[in-house]
């Protein structure tokens, strides 16, 4: 990327030395300073000992206009994965999240209710999870109860919870009250209570 219209769509995430900068892309701040882009983005990363983060965001109008028209079919199941590929650096964990903020909340693609139906019932129908996916008598209690107004994803940031030490990527979530599994609670005002009452779930098992 050697331009300025290449970098309309990096964004500095952290910066020691110039927090400042943070939030804006490389090429504004380019233009700013009168500067080529490429130049700004090598003085960012000196700044701060190469410990910059930056953030690519390719949310273009068609990148939308795309995304809508493929989640409205119905056909499609909201979610992510790649097989567990990048697990051991960035799971994609936080696309729940995301999905309700961006595509609910903000664009809203869908009423909050048909698109929370399409993350929990619909897949848990889909897969043959029985007693999941809903809040109904006899289901198990797996509820996430969350602020309408504050839920969003808070910045990424790199943590070592690995076996070994070993250092992944985390991001969290901001406004969820309270997450419970099988009736117990196990985030509580957006920290973690220690408890473990989930399972891994085999398909086709009567039992799930």
């Amino acid at each position: 990327m050697t331009d300025q219209a290449a970098l309309t769509t990096v964004f500095v995430d952290r910066s020691a030395a110039e927090p400042e900068t943070v939030g804006k892309s490389i090429a504004q701040l380019a233009k700013e300073r009168g500067a080529h882009p490429s130049d700004v983005l090598c003085d960012l990363a000196l700044a701060n000992h190469l410990e910059t983060q930056f953030v690519w965001n390719n949310e273009s109008e068609e990148w939308a206009a795309a995304n809508a028209e493929a989640q409205r079919n119905p056909h499609m199941i909201t979610g992510t994965g790649d097989g567990g590929a990048h697990a051991d650096r960035d799971d994609g964990a936080e696309w729940t999240t995301y999905f309700i903020r961006s595509w609910l909340l903000d664009r809203k693609l869908f009423s909050l209710e048909e698109g929370i139906r399409r993350i929990t019932h619909l897949p848990a129908m889909i897969t043959g999870m029985k007693g999941r996916g809903l809040l109904a008598r006899g289901y198990h209690a797996d509820v996430t109860l969350f602020d309408p107004n504050r839920i969003r994803l808070a910045r990424k940031e790199i943590v070592r919870d690995m076996p070994g030490n070993e250092e992944r990527w985390q991001v969290r979530a901001e406004g969820v009250a309270r997450v419970m599994v099988n009736g117990e609670t196990i985030v509580e005002n957006g920290e973690l209570t220690g408890a473990r009452p989930g399972r891994v779930l085999r398909i086709g098992n009567p039992t799930n």
